[in-house]
Protein backbone atom coordinates (compact mmCIF):
# COMPACT_ATOMS: atom_id res chain seq x y z
CA UNK A 1 0.00 0.00 0.00
CA UNK A 2 1.20 4.00 -0.54
CA UNK A 3 2.13 5.20 2.38
CA UNK A 4 3.05 8.88 0.80
CA UNK A 5 1.51 11.37 3.05
CA UNK A 6 -2.02 13.09 1.98
CA UNK A 7 -2.34 16.44 1.91
CA UNK A 8 -3.46 18.49 5.00
CA UNK A 9 -6.13 20.42 3.88
CA UNK A 10 -9.58 20.56 2.19
CA UNK A 11 -8.95 22.23 -0.77
CA UNK A 12 -5.33 20.90 -1.79
CA UNK A 13 -7.20 17.15 -0.62
CA UNK A 14 -9.82 17.60 -3.59
CA UNK A 15 -7.05 18.41 -5.99
CA UNK A 16 -5.59 15.29 -5.13
CA UNK A 17 -8.62 13.34 -5.22
CA UNK A 18 -9.14 14.75 -8.56
CA UNK A 19 -5.92 13.56 -9.95
CA UNK A 20 -5.53 10.27 -8.63
CA UNK A 21 -8.92 8.49 -8.41
CA UNK A 22 -9.38 6.84 -11.73
CA UNK A 23 -12.93 7.52 -13.89
CA UNK A 24 -13.60 10.30 -12.35
CA UNK A 25 -16.70 11.65 -13.08
CA UNK A 26 -19.31 13.69 -12.18
CA UNK A 27 -22.06 11.77 -9.60
CA UNK A 28 -25.68 11.18 -11.44
CA UNK A 29 -27.20 13.40 -8.62
CA UNK A 30 -24.90 15.84 -10.42
CA UNK A 31 -24.00 17.63 -7.12
CA UNK A 32 -21.04 15.84 -6.34
CA UNK A 33 -17.99 13.99 -8.06
CA UNK A 34 -17.12 10.14 -8.13
CA UNK A 35 -13.78 8.24 -8.70
CA UNK A 36 -12.52 5.37 -7.70
CA UNK A 37 -9.33 5.26 -5.39
CA UNK A 38 -6.55 2.82 -7.06
CA UNK A 39 -5.77 -0.34 -5.42
CA UNK A 40 -2.03 1.17 -4.29
CA UNK A 41 -3.91 3.25 -1.45
CA UNK A 42 -5.47 1.82 1.75
CA UNK A 43 -9.02 2.75 1.40
CA UNK A 44 -10.16 3.28 4.73
CA UNK A 45 -7.15 5.38 5.32
CA UNK A 46 -7.89 7.76 3.31
CA UNK A 47 -11.80 8.22 3.86
CA UNK A 48 -10.75 8.50 7.56
CA UNK A 49 -8.16 11.14 6.83
CA UNK A 50 -10.73 13.00 4.31
CA UNK A 51 -13.14 13.17 7.76
CA UNK A 52 -10.60 13.86 10.02
CA UNK A 53 -9.21 17.11 7.54
CA UNK A 54 -12.71 17.90 6.19
CA UNK A 55 -13.98 19.32 9.30
CA UNK A 56 -16.71 21.03 8.17
CA UNK A 57 -18.28 18.61 6.22
CA UNK A 58 -18.57 20.17 3.09
CA UNK A 59 -15.68 17.99 1.16
CA UNK A 60 -16.84 14.47 1.89
CA UNK A 61 -19.77 12.56 -0.44
CA UNK A 62 -20.32 8.77 0.03
CA UNK A 63 -18.62 5.62 -0.11
CA UNK A 64 -18.51 2.64 -1.15
CA UNK A 65 -16.11 0.69 0.02
CA UNK A 66 -16.85 -2.90 -1.92
CA UNK A 67 -15.98 -0.95 -5.44
CA UNK A 68 -13.67 1.48 -2.87
CA UNK A 69 -16.06 4.54 -4.88
CA UNK A 70 -15.11 7.83 -3.22
CA UNK A 71 -17.90 10.63 -3.55
CA UNK A 72 -16.86 13.98 -2.89
CA UNK A 73 -17.67 17.87 -3.62
CA UNK A 74 -14.37 19.75 -5.00
CA UNK A 75 -16.22 23.12 -5.78
CA UNK A 76 -17.53 23.23 -1.69
CA UNK A 77 -13.59 23.43 -1.20
CA UNK A 78 -12.80 26.36 -4.18
CA UNK A 79 -11.72 23.04 -6.87
CA UNK A 80 -13.46 23.59 -9.80
CA UNK A 81 -14.05 21.75 -13.43
CA UNK A 82 -13.31 24.79 -15.31
CA UNK A 83 -14.95 28.82 -14.72
CA UNK A 84 -18.27 27.54 -16.32
CA UNK A 85 -18.17 25.56 -12.27
CA UNK A 86 -16.59 28.45 -10.44
CA UNK A 87 -19.26 30.96 -12.03
CA UNK A 88 -21.86 28.39 -10.74
CA UNK A 89 -21.39 29.67 -7.40
CA UNK A 90 -23.04 33.47 -7.16
CA UNK A 91 -20.59 34.65 -4.85
CA UNK A 92 -17.79 34.11 -6.63
CA UNK A 93 -18.88 36.08 -9.16
CA UNK A 94 -18.51 38.92 -7.16
CA UNK A 95 -15.67 38.48 -5.18
CA UNK A 96 -12.15 36.11 -6.19
CA UNK A 97 -12.39 33.34 -3.70
CA UNK A 98 -9.24 33.47 -1.71
CA UNK A 99 -8.31 29.95 -2.74
CA UNK A 100 -9.19 28.01 -6.02
CA UNK A 101 -7.97 25.59 -8.71
CA UNK A 102 -9.61 24.87 -11.98
CA UNK A 103 -8.98 21.63 -13.84
CA UNK A 104 -9.57 23.07 -17.56
CA UNK A 105 -7.53 24.76 -18.15
CA UNK A 106 -5.34 24.22 -14.93
CA UNK A 107 -4.45 26.89 -13.28
CA UNK A 108 -4.66 27.64 -9.24
CA UNK A 109 -4.49 30.89 -7.08
CA UNK A 110 -4.29 31.70 -3.66
CA UNK A 111 -5.21 35.08 -2.00
CA UNK A 112 -1.27 34.52 -0.08
CA UNK A 113 0.91 33.66 -2.24
CA UNK A 114 -0.80 34.66 -5.93
CA UNK A 115 -1.58 33.11 -8.98
CA UNK A 116 0.36 31.95 -11.86
CA UNK A 117 2.18 34.54 -13.86
CA UNK A 118 0.04 33.70 -16.89
CA UNK A 119 -3.40 33.80 -16.48
CA UNK A 120 -5.60 31.22 -18.61
CA UNK A 121 -7.58 33.64 -21.17
CA UNK A 122 -10.90 32.67 -19.60
CA UNK A 123 -9.84 33.16 -16.04
CA UNK A 124 -7.85 36.59 -16.90
CA UNK A 125 -11.11 37.64 -18.43
CA UNK A 126 -12.98 36.68 -15.38
CA UNK A 127 -10.73 38.64 -13.08
CA UNK A 128 -11.77 41.53 -14.98
CA UNK A 129 -14.90 40.59 -14.91
CA UNK A 130 -14.54 40.64 -11.06
CA UNK A 131 -12.75 43.54 -11.40
CA UNK A 132 -15.25 45.93 -12.61
CA UNK A 133 -17.82 44.65 -10.34
CA UNK A 134 -15.28 45.90 -7.29
CA UNK A 135 -14.70 49.30 -9.07
CA UNK A 136 -18.48 50.07 -10.16
CA UNK A 137 -18.76 48.96 -6.40
CA UNK A 138 -16.84 52.16 -5.60
CA UNK A 139 -18.56 53.73 -7.85
CA UNK A 140 -22.20 53.55 -7.22
CA UNK A 141 -24.57 56.07 -5.68
CA UNK A 142 -25.82 53.16 -3.95
CA UNK A 143 -24.14 49.38 -3.48
CA UNK A 144 -26.57 47.57 -2.08
CA UNK A 145 -24.80 44.69 -2.41
CA UNK A 146 -27.63 43.39 -4.54
CA UNK A 147 -27.11 45.91 -7.12
CA UNK A 148 -25.43 48.99 -7.58
CA UNK A 149 -28.21 51.83 -8.40
CA UNK A 150 -26.51 55.03 -10.51
CA UNK A 151 -28.72 57.92 -9.82
CA UNK A 152 -28.75 61.43 -11.66
CA UNK A 153 -32.05 62.49 -11.08
CA UNK A 154 -35.57 60.05 -10.71
CA UNK A 155 -36.20 60.07 -14.22
CA UNK A 156 -32.38 59.26 -14.83
CA UNK A 157 -30.79 56.65 -13.10
CA UNK A 158 -29.73 52.55 -13.96
CA UNK A 159 -29.25 49.57 -11.71
CA UNK A 160 -26.40 47.33 -12.22
CA UNK A 161 -27.34 43.14 -11.32
CA UNK A 162 -24.41 40.85 -11.08
CA UNK A 163 -24.97 38.46 -13.38
CA UNK A 164 -23.00 36.73 -16.24
CA UNK A 165 -21.69 33.14 -16.89
CA UNK A 166 -18.63 32.00 -19.04
CA UNK A 167 -20.41 32.52 -22.73
CA UNK A 168 -20.33 36.41 -21.31
CA UNK A 169 -16.76 37.36 -20.23
CA UNK A 170 -15.47 39.57 -22.98
CA UNK A 171 -11.76 40.92 -23.19
CA UNK A 172 -11.25 44.13 -21.36
CA UNK A 173 -7.44 45.27 -22.49
CA UNK A 174 -8.14 48.93 -21.07
CA UNK A 175 -9.50 47.72 -18.28
CA UNK A 176 -6.47 48.23 -15.94
CA UNK A 177 -6.11 51.77 -16.81
CA UNK A 178 -9.67 52.35 -16.13
CA UNK A 179 -9.28 50.84 -12.39
CA UNK A 180 -6.24 52.51 -12.23
CA UNK A 181 -7.29 56.04 -13.65
CA UNK A 182 -10.66 56.42 -12.52
CA UNK A 183 -11.32 53.88 -8.84
CA UNK A 184 -7.52 53.53 -7.23
CA UNK A 185 -7.06 57.33 -6.64
CA UNK A 186 -8.76 60.19 -4.59
CA UNK A 187 -8.27 62.97 -6.92
CA UNK A 188 -11.26 64.39 -8.78
CA UNK A 189 -13.57 61.59 -7.33
CA UNK A 190 -16.64 63.16 -7.45
CA UNK A 191 -15.91 64.70 -10.87
CA UNK A 192 -15.00 61.15 -11.91
CA UNK A 193 -18.16 59.43 -10.31
CA UNK A 194 -19.84 61.96 -12.03
CA UNK A 195 -19.16 61.17 -15.76
CA UNK A 196 -18.91 57.77 -14.92
CA UNK A 197 -22.39 57.79 -14.03
CA UNK A 198 -23.41 59.83 -17.12
CA UNK A 199 -21.78 57.46 -19.51
CA UNK A 200 -23.14 54.42 -17.87
CA UNK A 201 -27.21 55.97 -17.82
CA UNK A 202 -26.42 57.26 -21.44
CA UNK A 203 -25.18 53.92 -22.64
CA UNK A 204 -28.26 52.03 -21.47
CA UNK A 205 -30.51 54.43 -21.85
CA UNK A 206 -33.88 53.63 -21.73
CA UNK A 207 -33.17 50.62 -19.72
CA UNK A 208 -33.38 51.00 -15.71
CA UNK A 209 -31.60 47.39 -14.60
CA UNK A 210 -28.58 46.15 -16.54
CA UNK A 211 -26.55 42.82 -16.21
CA UNK A 212 -22.76 43.32 -15.95
CA UNK A 213 -22.47 41.12 -18.73
CA UNK A 214 -24.14 44.03 -20.43
CA UNK A 215 -21.54 45.92 -19.06
CA UNK A 216 -18.66 44.32 -20.10
CA UNK A 217 -20.08 44.00 -23.69
CA UNK A 218 -20.12 47.99 -23.54
CA UNK A 219 -17.13 48.75 -21.73
CA UNK A 220 -14.97 49.79 -24.18
CA UNK A 221 -17.51 52.63 -25.48
CA UNK A 222 -18.22 53.44 -22.04
CA UNK A 223 -14.40 53.58 -22.00
CA UNK A 224 -13.98 55.80 -24.67
CA UNK A 225 -17.11 58.31 -23.23
CA UNK A 226 -15.60 58.47 -19.99
CA UNK A 227 -12.05 59.56 -20.99
CA UNK A 228 -13.55 62.13 -23.71
CA UNK A 229 -15.69 63.74 -21.00
CA UNK A 230 -12.62 63.83 -18.35
CA UNK A 231 -10.31 65.34 -20.97
CA UNK A 232 -12.54 67.90 -21.54
CA UNK A 233 -12.93 68.19 -17.77
CA UNK A 234 -9.21 68.92 -16.96
CA UNK A 235 -9.12 71.49 -19.66
CA UNK A 236 -10.92 73.16 -17.62
CA UNK A 237 -8.98 72.29 -14.59
CA UNK A 238 -5.64 73.52 -15.48
CA UNK A 239 -3.03 74.72 -13.48
CA UNK A 240 -3.03 78.27 -14.39
CA UNK A 241 -6.88 78.58 -14.37
CA UNK A 242 -7.34 77.09 -10.75
CA UNK A 243 -4.06 79.56 -9.98
CA UNK A 244 -5.81 83.06 -11.51
CA UNK A 245 -9.41 81.58 -9.75
CA UNK A 246 -7.14 81.42 -6.27
CA UNK A 247 -5.42 84.55 -6.78
CA UNK A 248 -9.10 86.71 -7.84
CA UNK A 249 -10.68 85.04 -4.64
CA UNK A 250 -7.92 85.80 -1.97
CA UNK A 251 -7.46 89.40 -3.38
CA UNK A 252 -11.85 89.55 -2.58
CA UNK A 253 -10.86 88.35 0.44
CA UNK A 254 -8.13 90.91 1.37
CA UNK A 255 -10.70 93.73 0.11
CA UNK A 256 -13.36 92.04 2.25
CA UNK A 257 -10.99 92.33 5.11
CA UNK A 258 -10.30 95.92 4.60
CA UNK A 259 -13.62 96.82 4.67
CA UNK A 260 -14.21 95.03 8.24
CA UNK A 261 -12.21 98.06 9.53
CA UNK A 262 -13.05 100.68 7.06
CA UNK A 263 -17.00 99.90 8.04
CA UNK A 264 -16.04 101.27 11.26
CA UNK A 265 -13.53 103.72 10.66
CA UNK A 266 -16.11 107.09 10.92
CA UNK A 267 -17.40 105.45 14.11
CA UNK A 268 -13.61 105.20 15.57
CA UNK A 269 -12.86 108.77 14.62
CA UNK A 270 -15.83 109.48 17.10
CA UNK A 271 -14.14 107.84 20.02
CA UNK A 272 -11.65 111.26 20.87
CA UNK A 273 -14.73 113.06 20.38
CA UNK A 274 -16.44 111.27 23.26
CA UNK A 275 -13.85 111.86 25.70
CA UNK A 276 -13.36 115.56 24.75
CA UNK A 277 -17.14 115.81 25.26
CA UNK A 278 -17.00 113.80 28.58
CA UNK A 279 -14.34 116.57 29.47
CA UNK A 280 -15.27 119.23 28.29
CA UNK A 281 -19.42 119.28 29.17
CA UNK A 282 -18.80 118.02 32.59
CA UNK A 283 -19.51 120.79 35.25
CA UNK A 284 -19.45 120.67 38.95
CA UNK A 285 -22.88 120.90 40.79
CA UNK A 286 -24.94 120.06 37.35
CA UNK A 287 -25.55 116.08 38.16
CA UNK A 288 -28.48 116.21 35.73
CA UNK A 289 -26.21 117.22 32.68
CA UNK A 290 -22.97 115.35 33.45
CA UNK A 291 -24.71 112.09 34.22
CA UNK A 292 -26.74 112.12 30.87
CA UNK A 293 -23.09 113.12 29.15
CA UNK A 294 -21.65 110.28 30.66
CA UNK A 295 -24.71 107.66 29.89
CA UNK A 296 -24.19 109.05 26.25
CA UNK A 297 -20.43 108.32 26.18
CA UNK A 298 -21.58 104.75 27.86
CA UNK A 299 -24.32 103.91 25.25
CA UNK A 300 -21.53 105.10 22.06
CA UNK A 301 -19.03 103.02 23.86
CA UNK A 302 -21.53 99.78 23.84
CA UNK A 303 -22.69 100.46 20.39
CA UNK A 304 -18.69 100.55 19.49
CA UNK A 305 -18.35 96.74 20.78
CA UNK A 306 -20.86 95.41 19.62
CA UNK A 307 -19.97 97.23 15.97
CA UNK A 308 -16.05 95.84 16.58
CA UNK A 309 -18.01 92.40 17.76
CA UNK A 310 -19.83 91.79 14.06
CA UNK A 311 -16.57 92.90 12.24
CA UNK A 312 -14.31 89.91 14.52
CA UNK A 313 -17.65 87.73 12.86
CA UNK A 314 -16.84 88.38 9.54
CA UNK A 315 -13.50 88.20 9.72
CA UNK A 316 -13.96 84.55 11.01
CA UNK A 317 -16.14 83.71 8.62
CA UNK A 318 -13.47 84.68 5.74
CA UNK A 319 -11.18 83.05 7.71
CA UNK A 320 -13.55 79.49 7.75
CA UNK A 321 -14.16 80.28 3.60
CA UNK A 322 -10.27 80.34 3.49
CA UNK A 323 -9.53 77.32 5.40
CA UNK A 324 -12.19 75.10 3.31
CA UNK A 325 -10.21 76.46 -0.61
CA UNK A 326 -6.79 75.14 1.23
CA UNK A 327 -9.16 71.66 2.14
CA UNK A 328 -9.73 71.67 -1.64
CA UNK A 329 -5.89 71.94 -2.58
CA UNK A 330 -5.80 68.61 -0.71
CA UNK A 331 -7.21 66.67 -3.62
CA UNK A 332 -4.21 68.19 -6.05
CA UNK A 333 -1.13 66.27 -7.04
CA UNK A 334 1.74 67.37 -4.05
CA UNK A 335 4.15 69.90 -6.58
CA UNK A 336 0.73 71.93 -7.49
CA UNK A 337 -0.27 71.64 -4.26
CA UNK A 338 2.94 73.21 -2.42
CA UNK A 339 2.90 75.47 -5.31
CA UNK A 340 -1.05 76.59 -5.09
CA UNK A 341 -0.39 76.47 -1.13
CA UNK A 342 2.34 79.75 -0.86
CA UNK A 343 -0.95 81.79 -2.74
CA UNK A 344 -2.93 81.72 1.06
CA UNK A 345 0.40 83.00 3.47
CA UNK A 346 -0.11 86.44 2.72
CA UNK A 347 -3.91 86.43 3.05
CA UNK A 348 -3.65 84.38 6.47
CA UNK A 349 -1.37 87.27 8.14
CA UNK A 350 -3.71 90.03 6.70
CA UNK A 351 -6.26 87.60 8.99
CA UNK A 352 -4.60 87.60 11.89
CA UNK A 353 -3.59 91.50 11.35
CA UNK A 354 -6.96 92.42 11.10
CA UNK A 355 -7.76 90.18 14.39
CA UNK A 356 -5.32 92.21 15.92
CA UNK A 357 -6.35 95.76 15.01
CA UNK A 358 -10.02 94.92 16.52
CA UNK A 359 -9.11 93.31 19.31
CA UNK A 360 -6.66 96.97 19.85
CA UNK A 361 -10.28 98.89 18.95
CA UNK A 362 -12.01 96.85 21.57
CA UNK A 363 -9.18 97.51 24.02
CA UNK A 364 -9.56 101.64 23.13
CA UNK A 365 -13.48 101.75 23.38
CA UNK A 366 -12.75 99.70 27.10
CA UNK A 367 -10.39 102.63 27.82
CA UNK A 368 -12.81 105.43 26.81
CA UNK A 369 -15.51 103.26 28.92
CA UNK A 370 -13.04 103.46 31.79
CA UNK A 371 -12.14 107.07 31.54
CA UNK A 372 -15.75 108.23 31.35
CA UNK A 373 -16.20 105.97 34.80
CA UNK A 374 -13.50 108.05 36.25
CA UNK A 375 -15.10 111.05 35.31
CA UNK A 376 -18.28 109.81 36.86
CA UNK A 377 -16.60 109.10 40.32
CA UNK A 378 -15.14 112.30 40.52
CA UNK A 379 -18.52 114.05 39.89
CA UNK A 380 -19.73 115.39 43.64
Amino acid sequence: MNTLPLPENAHDLAWWLCSRLDGVRRAPTGGSWEGRLPLEYDFEQVVQHIDRVDTASRLAGFNTPASRTIEFHPAAVGVYQNIDDLLHVAANRKTIPARFTIMEPYFSYSENQGGADEKPDPVADYFNAVGLWGALSKLADVPNGAELIFVESHESQVAIVCAYDVLELVKMPSFPEFSSEFCSTSMHIDQKRSIIRTALINQFRPKGKITLAEVMRAFEDINEEVRRSYTMYMKEFSYKRTRDEIQRQNLDDTLRLNKTFADIQNQLLALPAAILLAGATIKMGEALRNGAVLAGVWVFCIFMLLLVSNQRSSVRAIAEEIRLRQEVLEKLPNDSRKDLASLFIALQGRVKRQNSTLWLVTLVIGLVAAIDLAHEKRIP
